[in-house]
């Protein structure tokens, strides 16, 4: 399970499979990733609270700004 709080960083992930944005509620115990590169938390559930952006494709003005990091 991949949780961020950087909607950008969200959106790049799930635009590699076209896949869909979610804004999620993370359940039980959480913690901070070592595994990634970017701020994300691992928990043992994360309930879909918001269903965000289907189908995610980064316009070219998010594709700069990811280039920039």
């Amino acid at each position: 399970m991949f949780a961020t709080p950087d909607r950008l960083d969200a959106k790049h992930y799930a635009s590699t499979w076209n896949g869909d944005l979610y804004r999620v509620a993370l359940m039980g115990e959480w913690q901070a990733s070592v595994e990634d590169p970017i701020e994300s938390f691992h928990a043992p559930a994360a309930p879909v609270t918001e269903v965000v952006d289907r189908g995610v494709v980064l316009d070219l003005a998010e594709q700069k700004l990811l280039s920039r990091n």
